[in-house]
């Protein structure tokens, strides 16, 4: 299993902490307004989904490799020179991209990242809340996480909301009341996180929308028949396929383990000795 040492296991520590106190507020406050009632099962079940997912879209984020460049590989690249614009290996006319702190080949799409010691491919950032890089290989699961998460917190919102509005005598953020002042703690967590998110994702929508790199890539998988990329054409890329399916929707480890040794060449850069597919 892939996990980072690194000091930002304590902030993905506080996240999770601070999330997991969320969840388990708004399911105590559910239950002492509503009791063991459908209400309560019905509320409570989409929060634990939810909850759920998002958690599930942490972890597979954390623990799963975001695209490190093996040592020994065949590093491949295109020659722009070739009106073809076949692969070739990559030799010292065209240039050998070099990392002196991997000591090995890399290539151009790879970036090196200090804290987790290896050159990534289509690396977008180190995420101290995740304690990983967000890179070809947990960029699906970072997104998962990004819209799971905020979901999460609105949901923990609303039921507290909700709570506050349909008993106005007995209820509120006041210490005698209900939710009292663990409310205002879902209130405030749903708000940090929820605003977060929401910037992130943006972020990550527009980085996705003018990313060269994903463009070249869809244009090489469909052997340029495509007149115009659509942004579910660079989803394509990132979750795994070039259709919506419903593996899109779920976190998960092997993000790429349906694609062809082409595909993945043309998306990783590189390819390994004995399953290279663009070389006879």
């Amino acid at each position: 299993m892939w996990f980072v040492k690194d000091g930002g296991v304590a902030v993905a520590g506080l996240g999770i902490s601070l999330m997991l106190g969320g969840v388990s507020m708004s399911l105590c406050n559910l239950y002492m307004w509503k009791g063991a009632t459908l209400s309560f099962y019905v509320g409570g079940g989409i929060l634990m989904i939810l909850s759920i997912l998002a958690a599930s879209a942490h972890w597979h984020t954390m623990t799963t490799d975001p695209g490190t460049v093996p040592k020994d590989v065949i590093v491949l690249s295109v020659n722009s020179e070739q009106e073809n614009d076949e692969w070739s290996y990559l030799n010292e006319e065209i240039g050998i991209l070099y990392c002196e702190l991997c000591d090995a080949n890399r290539p151009k799409c790879a970036t090196h990242c200090d804290s987790c010691n290896n050159c990534i491919v289509m690396m977008d950032h180190h995420c101290p809340w995740v304690n990983n890089c967000v890179g070809i290989g947990t960029l699906k699961n970072f997104i998962l996480l990004l819209v799971y998460l905020p979901t999460t917190c609105i949901f923990m919102g609303a039921l507290t909301i909700w709570q506050v509005t349909s008993c106005p005598k007995d209820c509120g953020f006041q210490q005698e009341m209900q939710p009292g002042k663990s409310g205002v703690a879902i209130m405030a967590i749903g708000f940090i996180f929820g605003v977060l998110c929401f910037i992130m994702i943006i972020l990550e929508m527009f980085s996705i929308h003018y990313d060269e790199r994903l463009a070249w890539i869809v244009h090489k998988i469909h052997d340029r028949r495509l007149k115009d990329i659509t942004m579910h054409h660079r989803f394509g890329v990132i979750f795994g396929s070039d259709r919506f399916q419903w593996h899109w929707l779920i976190p998960s480890h092997n993000v790429h383990q349906s694609r062809s040794n082409a595909d993945l060449e043309i998306i990783m850069g590189y390819c390994l000795p004995h399953k290279s597919s663009s070389q006879e």
